[in-house]
């Protein structure tokens, strides 16, 4: 409106080129701060605005009354004895000012809120692990039945490893020194010969290390070991077989290759022929049909204490 009021003038650009820019300066102040920040930051522009208005129409008003009057000078007195560039100027320094004010506003309440916003922040951090903390602890609590049941189950399956690993070792321990978990497999050290008679088969009495009573032996000939112990073998399977009160039992079996040896149970410490005379038919009997008569000679072997 002003620069339409110069023109209708007829008034040289020359003289109003400064106002102008100026005015269009103070404008853009404005124009970049609402830019920048927001419609809202156009308030704080309001009463400035409103002044600059005012003032603007109070020159417009001035110039009407002047533009009859055409002559430079005349003009430019005008300007100069209204002051009308320094108002303007004035204007927009103090546009500047509210400008660099309300940038010092913005970055104060920005620190201000800076430790609600930290609060908040924290605030959210801590009801999310929360809510995780009683989700995990839901589903925890939701499996602990089935947690607990399955650990009671396999502590009774433990219990029951351990209950059968206990009969097994105590099986194991009643069979130790047992051959075939029938007779006792003996060493040399375990035998003590006390009387022997000369055979192809040498026999006699011993005692048995850890035993009570004497016991009948029969020793193999040291020979080809390969033969003597497939003899021994083979006698083992024929004397271990039989289970009936009118037989001998065996005692244990000695496959060392120093002593090859059955021992039988005895009942009395008496000299092999004494032995032979008397001995009951339902003994002599069963070791003439499993051995031959010359082979068999009487030991005492010691019964073991269990």
């Amino acid at each position: 409106m002003v620069l339409e009021a110069i023109e209708k003038a007829g008034k040289n650009d020359e003289d109003l080129q400064g106002l102008a820019e100026d005015i269009g300066t103070t404008m853009a102040i404005i124009k970049e701060t609402i830019e920048v920040h927001g419609i809202t930051s156009a308030t704080h522009f309001h009463d400035i605005c409103a002044d600059f208005q005012t003032y603007l129409e109070n020159l417009l008003s001035e110039l009407h009354k002047t533009r009859r009057n055409l002559e430079r000078k005349r003009f430019h007195r005008f300007l100069k004895t209204r002051k009308v560039a320094d108002a303007i100027n004035g204007y927009k320094q103090r546009m500047n000012d509210i400008k660099a004010n309300y940038v010092v506003s913005i970055m104060t309440d920005a620190r201000l809120e800076m430790p609600e916003i930290r609060d908040i922040l924290s605030t959210r951090i801590t009801d999310a692990t929360e809510a995780s903390r009683l989700r995990i602890t839901s589903t925890v609590n939701a499996q602990s039945y089935r947690i607990i049941d399955e650990i009671h189950s396999l502590q009774e399956i433990q219990r029951e490893v351990r209950e059968h690993t206990s009969r097994i070792f105590a099986n194991l321990q009643n069979r130790k020194g047992y051959l075939k978990g029938e007779v006792r497999d003996l060493a040399p050290g375990d035998i003590y010969l006390l009387q022997t008679e000369p055979h192809d088969h040498r026999h006699g009495y011993c005692t048995v290390e850890s035993s009570n009573t004497v016991k009948l032996i029969r020793i193999y000939h040291i020979g080809n070991e390969e033969d003597v112990m497939k003899q021994l073998d083979h006698d083992i399977d024929v004397f271990v077989r039989p289970r009936h009160p009118n037989i001998t039992q065996v005692f244990g079996v000695c496959r060392s290759p120093n002593l090859p040896a059955i021992i039988f149970h005895g009942s009395m410490r008496v000299p092999v022929s004494e032995y032979l005379d008397n001995i009951p038919a339902q003994d002599f009997i069963p070791f003439y049909i499993r051995m031959q008569l010359r082979d068999i000679q009487v030991c005492l072997v010691l019964e073991p204490e269990d």
